[in-house]
């Protein structure tokens, strides 16, 4: 018996599905974004805009905190304190500001003294298991090192920001805080979840006559 031979259409519709499947296979899958953990080594940091939605003419204005998730007692070191601790200052907070997600965010670095005549300590703050420690974190107390970006002045639109703290052991060690420099500090680097927040409202117009 001779077997039947196969009509021409439904071999070419099994030529074109095979053909298909060969691309398919053949084109990789998008990568994934890589998620940025938001606790490291049992520290956990977040930050929350202190309200959804800020005028032009207002600093946007963030609440930063840090929290001890884990099951080792820690201490930080948020910076660096002057006038013996009458000022302080947290530079090892920095703002992850996204205008455009193409660009993959904006550093903004903390506001701090350019030159320091006197003594300077260290910001250390211990963080038992559980502990939280929470600050405030102003645009208008950090700048950006950018060209054409050392003024914030974020347009009308909704962005996303994320804090980063940056973990050191002491560096400001004086006669008296010798002992500092065999303290065990947290090092490292965690970034928070980006908070989205929105920039909204009319400018005040300095041109019109105030009401009487």
């Amino acid at each position: 018996m001779s077997a039947r031979p196969i009509p021409s259409t439904l071999l070419l519709m099994f030529l074109l599905v095979a053909s298909l499947c060969v691309v398919a296979a053949e084109v990789p899958a998008p990568k994934q974004p890589t998620s940025v953990p938001d606790t490291l080594d049992g520290l956990q940091i977040a930050i929350d805009p202190v309200k959804p939605a800020f005028t032009p003419d207002e600093p946007c204005e963030f609440r930063v905190t840090l929290k001890n998730v884990g099951d080792k007692d820690l201490v930080l070191n948020l910076g660096v304190m002057l006038a013996n601790g009458q000022k302080q200052y947290a530079t090892a907070i920095q703002l992850l500001w996204t205008e455009d997600v193409r660009d993959g965010g904006i550093i903004l670095f903390r506001k701090s003294p350019a030159g320091v005549a006197g003594r300077m300590d260290d910001l250390i703050v211990p963080l038992p298991v559980g502990a939280s420690y929470s600050l405030s974190a102003s645009f208008k107390d950090f700048w950006c090192p950018a060209p054409k970006r050392l003024k914030l002045e974020p347009r009308r639109g909704r962005y996303d920001v994320a804090a980063v703290f940056k973990g050191s052991p002491a560096k400001s060690l004086n006669a008296d805080t010798q002992g500092l420099g065999l303290m065990t500090f947290w090092s490292g680097k965690v970034t928070s979840k980006p908070a989205t927040f929105e920039i909204a409202g009319k400018i005040p117009d300095e041109r019109q006559p105030a009401n009487r």
